[in-house]
C-alpha cells in the first residue's frame, strides 16, 4: 500500500468538515429528543420505552456532539501547522529548483550502471533514490512522503 502525503491544509479541511457534520447531527438529535419529550412531536410510546429511548438517543447524540468537539479542536491543531508545512514545502521546492545536485545524480547513476541499457523506469528509480538521498542530507527531519510527492511533481522539470 502506497503512502500519500496529506498536507496540514487537507487535514484541517477534513477535520473541520467532520466536526461541523458531527455537531449538526448531535444538535439536531438533541432538538428531536426535546421535541419528543415536550410533546411537540407526538410518538406514542409507553413511559418506560420513552425513558429508554431518551437515554439511548441522548448517549448516541451526545457521542456525536463530543466527537464533533474533539474534531474541532483537532482541526485547530492542523490549522496552526499549515504555515509551517507550507514553508517546509516551499524550501524543498526552492532547493530542488536550484538544481545544484543534477551533476552529482547523473555521475552517480552513470557510475552505478550503464545508463544506455537502462529503461526509463529504471532510470527514474535511480534518479529519484539519489535525489531523495541528497534531500534527506539537506533536510534530515522532512516527511518522506512529502519528498516523494514533490519529486514526482517536479521530475520532468528536473531531468527532462
Amino acid at each position: 500500500m502506497s503512502k500519500h502525503y496529506v498536507s496540514s491544509k487537507e487535514k484541517y479541511k477534513d477535520n473541520h468538515e467532520s466536526a461541523i457534520c458531527l455537531l449538526i447531527v448531535g444538535i439536531i438529535g438533541f432538538i428531536f429528543i426535546i421535541l419528543v419529550n415536550t410533546g411537540v412531536v407526538n410518538i406514542s410510546l409507553s413511559a418506560t420505552t420513552r425513558i429508554f429511548e431518551t437515554i439511548v438517543l441522548s448517549i448516541i447524540f451526545g457521542g456525536f456532539t463530543i466527537f464533533g468537539i474533539v474534531c474541532l479542536f483537532s482541526s485547530k491543531k492542523f490549522k496552526a501547522q499549515i504555515e509551517e508545512d507550507d514553508n517546509i514545502k516551499d524550501n524543498l521546492i526552492k532547493y530542488i529548483d536550484e538544481k545544484k545536485y543534477i551533476s552529482d545524480i547523473s555521475a552517480s547513476v552513470l557510475s552505478e550502471s550503464d545508463s544506455d541499457s537502462l529503461t526509463d523506469e529504471e532510470l527514474y528509480i535511480l534518479r529519484t533514490e539519489k535525489l531523495q538521498e541528497i534531500i534527506f542530507k539537506e533536510f534530515p527531519d522532512i516527511n518522506s512522503t512529502l519528498v516523494e510527492e514533490v519529486i514526482d511533481d517536479k521530475y520532468e522539470e528536473i531531468f527532462e
